[in-house]
């Protein structure tokens, strides 16, 4: 399926760039071996980060590392917080992963309330994003603003789930206009009938624009196929 389009603002309704923020500090680390190395980094402090997937993929597996590997707050509006522990419990150590159940409208009612109390160098996971982009532009837009200002106040990184639907989602183009990374993860088979997944960084606002769509394989959690390192790392 052919990924949607990340390459700039939105017109005059996308939220604004200012150039100045994002990407100074280290990277934070993506938690899956070899995978910072091969996307040029991808989590970088200040920013927005948007992974676009089908449904049916198993992107929901590229959330977790992130969130094990560093500071962590995972607001998920779709499946309950237990569910999301089972699921991550597979791969990584789900004690370290901070599950919040929440939904489109009391994350829009208070984008400043749920991001209060964040920890310096966090990951904020939003799992998926698509219930608040069905919102009115300008609810969602004062959200994306406040969140853009808590991640660049506290040194964090935002992951946006985007699962793409069919219609589109009505704001998506707000999501990816203020993204600062957009990671484009694709699925299709082989000539052998095989699954290929890979993933690619499609815009690189603040990094160095990777060489191409890395391969993943996902037999016993996210992993660069064909790699030295397997699984996650904790980025310790």
């Amino acid at each position: 399926m052919a990924g949607e389009r990340a390459d700039g603002p939105g017109g005059p309704d996308g939220p604004g760039d200012d150039g100045g923020e994002g990407g100074g500090e280290d990277p934070l680390p993506f938690g899956v071996a070899g995978l910072d190395d091969r996307l040029g980094a991808p989590l970088r402090p200040g920013s927005v980060v948007a992974l676009s997937a089908d449904p049916a993929s198993p992107s929901e597996e590229l959330l977790y590392p992130p969130a094990a590997a560093n500071p962590n707050r995972y607001l998920t509006t779709l499946r309950g917080a237990a569910e999301v522990r089972a699921h991550a419990d597979r791969t990584v150590d789900t004690g370290s992963i901070d599950v919040r159940e929440a939904t489109g409208s009391s994350l829009l009612d208070d984008p400043a309330g749920s991001f209060s109390g964040l920890d310096p160098r966090s990951v904020v996971v939003l799992d998926p994003v698509t219930e608040l982009e069905r919102e009115g532009r300008e609810r969602y837009r004062a959200f994306l603003d406040t969140l853009v200002r808590a991640v660049r106040t506290t040194e964090s990184v935002a992951l946006l789930h985007c699962l793409r639907m069919n219609p589109r989602a009505l704001q998506r183009d707000l999501t990816l206009a203020v993204a600062d990374t957009v990671l484009e993860l694709e699925t299709y088979v082989d000539e052998n009938g095989g699954p290929v997944v890979t993933l690619a960084a499609r815009k690189a606002r603040f990094g160095r624009a990777p060489a191409g769509p890395v391969p993943l394989s996902f037999e016993d959690g996210p992993a660069v196929a064909g790699g030295s390192g397997a699984g996650t790392d904790t980025g310790e």
